[in-house]
């Protein structure tokens, strides 16, 4: 395969030229560059697009020493600006980890290339931990199909099904007792939940089992209260709020509540899980996903030090702590 060196014998200039040359650096004279990219198409030379990557993330590090490579595979998908709020924010926290303790990290969309395919790319770039997400628009499970003997692996959130591997997610149990627990004094039972519950499946049913267990009214009253958001009726959720004096209600950030529930229970009274668009709210829940995806990272980089690769025979999962916000309290 033709090299740099190869390339700047041929062409005559030297190899420092030629890089810059290849890079599109701004020190070489464009018509010093042209002469060198059409010496390079007709010798057929390909430059390898992970190297320079490599390269330039090494030479941006200030001093720090490289300590490997790492790659996210995203299950359904790359995630969207749009709609993934929850795993860009872990992405932050991942990237900056990484950046942090000397590693590089790289993304890969697994349905872009066949299981077979994608060990060897990884394997050919030295990378041996792998981070697992799957798609936050997915309701139901996802299955990683491949063969992790010589990885070490970690997945976040509740998404994958199967293989079950060390996990960093949510602590929805502390998430939701917080909202209850700032709610009770305001608004004593009255307190619903206005829930996917699809996406609650996904999660063992969590916050459906968090919500039972800590609403102040007692659980058979919080049965009643805790709504799925694909079933809402207005009629019936009226009668059901007014019967039960309930004057807040507590909902993912994510989902898109009907006009009418505002007659019901105002914004003002709105607790959310995640921030949400409105600022004006009774609270939320920091769900501190780029917490999560740092300790997502190093949760990783133990298990490649200890040399634990392969599916886990014991699973080991980590719980972020989720943080209450106040509607008065200025956010970042």
């Amino acid at each position: 395969m033709l090299n740099i060196r190869d390339l700047a014998n041929a062409s005559g200039y030297s190899r420092a030229t030629v890089s810059r040359a290849l890079s599109n650096s701004p020190t070489v004279k464009e018509e010093t560059r042209i002469k060198i990219l059409l010496k390079a198409k007709s010798l057929g030379y390909e430059a390898n697009p992970y190297v320079g990557q490599l390269m330039s993330a090494l030479r941006r590090r200030s001093g720090g020493a490289f300590k490997g490579n790492l790659a996210i595979v995203w299950l359904g998908g790359r995630p969207a600006k749009e709609s993934d709020v929850r795993l860009l924010q872990m992405q932050r926290g991942m990237v900056k980890w990484a950046e942090e303790h000397g590693y590089i990290l790289s993304e890969f969309d697994n349905s872009a290339q066949s299981p077979a395919a994608l060990r060897k790319i990884l394997w050919s770039r030295g990378i041996r931990g792998i981070v697992v997400v799957a798609a936050s628009h997915s309701a139901g499970k996802s299955y990683f199909n491949f063969n992790l003997k010589d990885f070490a692996c970690v997945s976040f959130g509740c998404g994958l099904a199967l293989p079950r591997l060390h996990n960093v997610r949510l602590d929805y149990n502390n998430a939701i007792r917080e909202a209850l627990h700032f709610a009770r004094h305001k608004f004593r039972a009255g307190i619903a939940a206005i829930w996917n519950f699809k996406t609650d499946r996904r999660a063992q049913h969590a916050v459906r089992t968090a919500f039972l267990l800590h609403h102040p009214g007692g659980s058979a009253l919080a049965q009643k209260l805790f709504l799925d958001f694909d079933r809402l009726d207005a009629e019936r959720i009226r009668s059901l709020f007014q019967r039960y004096k309930v004057h807040c209600v507590i909902a993912e950030a994510s989902l898109k509540l009907p006009s009418w529930l505002r007659g019901l229970v105002p914004d003002k009274n709105m607790i959310w899980l995640r921030e949400p668009d409105s600022a004006d709210a009774f609270g939320w829940i920091d769900t501190r996903n780029e917490l999560g995806g740092e300790w997502v990272l190093d949760l990783l980089s133990d298990k490649l030090l200890n040399h634990e690769y392969g599916v886990p025979e014991i699973p080991q999962t980590l719980l972020v702590p989720p943080r209450w916000v106040s509607g008065n309290e200025r956010r970042d």
